[in-house]
């Protein structure tokens, strides 16, 4: 009973004396311009964990040690304020407001600079834009929010690989995508998918790995000054992906929880019943058919037990889904001293597909530590995902596609007997039944992928600077594939096939550079950085396939009777470079800026491995000089300009060399040539000029840049055809020129801003305009023709002194009111019945890239609400509807489905429609009849949340709560007739996967 006593007198004691070692200290927080509070700002002790924030009205109370001398005030869009307690219990403050924008830091190449000082053409995109938005890859969210950058997928399908522009088109055979880094780390983008099967390739995208939510910023460098340092691989731009760090205070939790349904974004309709049999009837009598004829043809279709055909909607019923399944949960842990920061999350992410066949499942973790000390500064950022991905045909295989089945089916077929079990035989698709096949075939893959970043840094001394970075990209992808042994119709019936893919991609780099940052005389500030980097990249697959199986049970390959195929492959390449950097600025008024780089590359000839690339630029922030004190209104007008140039080696690892290939000839191993090699081969190389401004005036209310650039690309990698003697049909080559201009324009403004009501506008537009300077090849000016899929008709050539994405079609004249005949122009422009690609095909009808495109975004924000609607909006390019070649036939398919659109024909003399007289013998070749205008106008998001109270989220011990609504791609205001415009940049729509529209509800709260 004694010790117990004494126990509880020492812990008053020691109770008593802490609370004797606190000070308790009160204040408020205001704007330094308004007046007005400012909430939510956070008040921190500094060098400990001790913090809090303001209420809604500014004000703060806060216990600190005896020991604590300085208070640390922050929130985001006013300065940092550091404030000496002395003694005080009591401190107000004024933050000045706007200039943390442009004192923010920017990460630029291997260092970092304040905003204000940047020289180049760089656009941040913060996390608010990129966050708890329904999409599984980042480079959608990209779209509408840079200017100058076009992000557009091939497909809808959850995590499609999406195909990102920066300034246009700058080549034709090599790569045109942006470089892709990571805390540091270049990191592998594109379709991960390797299969070899049959037909069932994915578009799956490696950005679906990375999960958005962990995304500080993202930082799309565009000119010479902003991308040289990272040489040949920065010739079609940079993008810097900034991952959250920690931040000082106690550790604050995030938990994020969100789910929604999705829906096909757009719908056309097809034929009904009634509408099939009118068209089809009519067909056959147009094309001679007798009334028993007809009669016959119509039943082989099943009838009801009225008698009556059935009226099967393919598309709702079957292919896609109203109510396809999203949601996800993040939770994260951030905080940390002034030493040692963390920043930890898990996150699982899943999305049905509005496909009736697929989703995707992504489970992630991440872990950003740092700790600086006095001579040494380390840290690591790390993330790992697995991905599971499960999808239908949705890129060939014509048949078992859906989306391209459920156009195609007759409404008068249904896949489903009396008895509820398949039909073994639709008509008008091949005989396959895509639900059968769909139901029992299975195309899936799991993806692991680890990127991870360390580095140390040693402050060798005051001003200078050694650090050296350690990164990997690891993916591992396993692919699995089974072709149903009960599926009728197919050609694995009875048999069934079984595929297996493993891929593994390792990319390991190591940069090693020394910065020195010097003050002289408070007016000449300069940074000077010397570095080396080194990059591996190594791939390779494997697959196997058998055939012959016992059971649709045993579905391993393994289990098969027959070896079908094997196969792998292994590649590598490696990059050794140098580079330096130097940045000088005076009284941070006149900015000047210089880089070099000189890499070295294995994918190139041993005579041109290596090339240098550099850039020079300079800025000037009128703003700041004396003479603009009497126009107060301007607090930035900095003019800035830069020349530079870098390259494309995004080519095969071994174009340049001599290759072999391998096989059986009369029954023995035997090798034989399959490339000739170009020792001369070395990279495109391409200069860009830019000159641009940026703006703030009237107190930061409003803002913005505009830029003009010219890039001339040269040198470009063409497959060059050779005659057919030498035994190859094409070798690689430095030959061509290709031109990019264009204006980029951003303007941010807040026309209101009042005590409790803030309504902001965020407004891009962007023009690009693509030539083809130089070309050699099949003629005197044209370099080559694509195909389309059959190989016998072209879509577009490459010209001299035209657009890189020009149609070349015969021109469609219409119908002749006369006869129902349709007619095209010939190359004098006049009309003729007979279509002849020699004599009518022409260039000159439109171009697949966009004349413009721009985005709007209103912000409102009053009483704890605030609302985002984002408008984007695409205008003058041309798609080519290939499908419409099946769904416009004419009657040329009369046992596949149609448009409604085919309603409107030719019957009679004097009729004036859009398709033509009907019958069984009509063409629905290529021309521009299906070309249209691929303009459109999208909302691709709207949403609405509230902030609950301080006083109310305070009493159930959290530190924010937030509730939110969202809606994306609402609607779509469009020509287009397809399943969607935004799918189609490449210029050819064909059974695309539909973007989805979705609707979804969430709770943020913060602990």
């Amino acid at each position: 009973m004694k010790r117990s006593f004494l126990w509880a007198l020492v812990l008053a004691l020691t109770c008593i004396g802490y609370a004797h070692a606190q000070t308790s200290i009160t204040g408020k927080v205001t704007d330094a311009k308004s007046g007005e509070p400012v909430p939510f700002a956070s008040v921190v002790v500094k060098g400990t964990t001790i913090g809090v924030t303001t209420d809604e009205g500014g004000n703060y109370a806060i216990s600190v040690p005896a020991s604590a001398t300085t208070l640390i005030f922050s929130e985001v869009g006013h300065s940092e304020l550091q404030v000496d307690i002395n003694g005080r219990t009591v401190i107000n403050v004024a933050m000045e407001p706007g200039a943390n924008e442009l004192d923010e830091v920017v990460v630029m190449g291997y260092t970092t600079v304040k905003k204000s000082a940047i020289t180049g053409s760089v656009s941040v995109v913060g996390a608010a834009k990129i966050e708890n938005k329904p999409i599984a890859t980042l480079d959608q969210a990209l779209q509408g929010n840079v200017p100058g950058l076009l992000s557009s997928s091939g497909s809808g399908q959850p995590g499609a690989d999406s195909r990102v522009i920066i300034r246009g088109l700058g080549s034709i055979n090599a790569g045109t995508d942006p470089l892709y880094v990571v805390d540091g780390v270049p990191i592998t983008i594109g379709n991960m998918s390797a299969n070899q099967g049959e037909g069932y390739s994915s578009p799956f995208s490696a950005m679906a790995n990375l999960n958005p939510n962990d995304i500080e910023s993202v930082n799309v460098l565009k000119d010479a000054s902003a991308t040289s340092i990272y040489g040949s691989r920065a010739a079609n731009g940079v993008i810097l992906i900034s991952t959250k760090k920690g931040k000082i205070g106690k550790p604050q939790f995030t938990v994020n929880v969100q789910g929604g349904l999705s829906s096909r974004a757009r719908k056309f309709e097809m034929l009904n019943r009634d509408q099939y049999i009118e068209l089809t009837t009519e067909t056959y009598r147009n094309s001679g058919w007798s009334e028993q004829r007809i009669e016959n043809d119509f039943n082989r279709f099943d009838k009801d037990a009225s008698g009556n055909f059935y009226d099967t909607n393919w598309m709702d019923d079957y292919a896609y889904r109203s109510n396809a399944k999203t949601y996800s949960a993040d939770v994260s842990v951030s905080g940390g001293t002034e030493e040692t920061r963390y920043f930890m999350s898990i996150s699982n992410y899943h999305q049905d597909a509005v496909m009736r066949w697929g989703e995707l499942d992504r489970k992630s973790a991440r872990v950003n530590l740092s700790h600086n000390a006095k001579w040494i500064n380390f840290g690591i950022n790390s993330t790992y995902s697995y991905t599971y991905n499960n999808m239908p045909s949705t890129t060939s295989s014509y048949y078992i596609n859906p989306a391209a089945a459920a156009q195609n089916l007759s409404p008068l077929e249904r896949p489903f007997n009396d008895d509820g079990s398949y039909k073994d035989y639709l008509i008008g698709n091949g005989g396959i039944n895509f639900v059968q096949a769909n139901d029992l075939n299975k195309n899936s893959s799991s993806t692991d992928r680890l990127i991870a970043n360390a580095y140390a840094e040693l402050v060798l001394f005051k001003d200078l600077r050694l650090k050296t970075d350690w990164g990997i990209d690891y993916t591992w992808l396993l692919e699995d594939e089974w072709a149903d042994l009960r599926a009728d119709g197919s050609s694995q019936k009875d048999k069934g096939r079984a595929y297996r893919t493993n891929q593994r991609a390792r990319r390991w780099t190591v940069a090693n550079t020394l910065n020195y940052n010097k003050t002289i005389a408070n007016d000449h500030n300069l940074h000077v950085m010397a570095g080396q980097e080194a990059e591996e990249y190594k791939t390779d697959w494997v697959q196997a396939a058998k055939e012959g199986y016992p059971s649709h049970v045993l579905t391993e390959v393994s289990t098969g009777s027959n070896v079908y195929t094997a196969g792998g492959n292994k590649s590598l390449y490696t990059l050794a470079s140098y580079f330096g950097q130097l940045n000088y600025n005076y009284q941070n008024k006149y900015y000047f800026g210089a880089s070099v780089r000189y890499d070295g590359s294995s994918k190139f000839g041993v005579s041109h491995r290596w090339a240098a690339f550099w850039s020079v630029s300079a800025a000037w922030d009128i703003a700041k000089e004396g003479f603009m004190s009497s126009l107060p209104v301007f607090n930035q007008l900095k003019l800035r300009t830069s020349y530079g140039t870098s390259g494309n080696s995004d080519i095969g690892y071994y174009n340049s060399y001599g290759l072999y290939s391998y096989g059986s000839y009369n029954g023995k191993n035997a090798s034989y040539p399959s490339q000739v090699s170009n020792p001369n081969l070395t990279w495109e190389s391409q200069a860009m000029f830019d000159i641009g401004i940026d703006f703030q005036l009237l107190d930061r209310r409003i803002g913005g840049s505009i830029d003009y650039y010219n890039r001339q690309t040269s040198d470009l990698l063409l497959d060059v055809p050779l005659s057919y003697t030498t035994g190859f049909s094409s070798q690689m080559k430095n030959i061509g020129k290709v031109q990019n201009t264009g204006i980029e324009i951003s303007i941010n403004a807040e026309p209101l801003r009042l005590k409790n009501f803030v309504w902001r506008v965020d407004a891009i537009w962007s023009m690009n305009r693509n030539k083809v300077k130089a070309l050699t090849g099949a003629g005197p000016d044209e370099y080559v023709t694509y195909l389309t899929s059959g190989g016998t008709e072209t879509r577009y050539r490459i010209r001299v002194g035209e657009d890189m994405q020009q149609y070349w079609l015969v021109r469609y004249a219409g119908v002749n009111p006369a006869d129902g005949a349709q007619m095209w122009y010939d190359r004098n422009g006049d009309i003729v019945f007979t279509r002849s690609y020699d004599n009518h095909a022409t260039n000159g009808i439109g171009s697949a890239a966009p004349k413009w495109q721009g985005s709007l975004t209103n912000t409102f924000s009053a009483y704890g609400f605030d609302l985002s609607v984002f408008l984007f909006f695409n205008y003058g390019n041309k798609v080519f509807d290939n499908s419409s070649y099946f769904t416009q036939h004419d009657g040329s398919r009369s046992d596949q489905n149609e448009q409604v659109s085919q309603m409107n024909r030719w019957q009679k003399p004097g009729d004036i429609s859009v398709n033509p007289r009907r019958h069984t013998g009509q063409s629905t070749q290529v021309s521009t009849r299906f070309l249209y205008d691929g303009s459109y106008i999208r909302l691709r998001n709207a949403t609405l949340g509230y902030n609950f109270p301080k006083s109310i989220v305070e009493k159930i011990k959290l530190s924010n709560l937030r509730v939110f609504v969202q809606a994306h791609n609402l609607f779509t205001i469009t020509k287009f007739p397809g399943n969607d415009p935004e799918y189609s940049y490449t210029g050819e729509n064909f059974y695309q996967y539909p973007a989805s529209k979705t609707w979804l509800a969430g709770i943020e709260v913060r602990f």
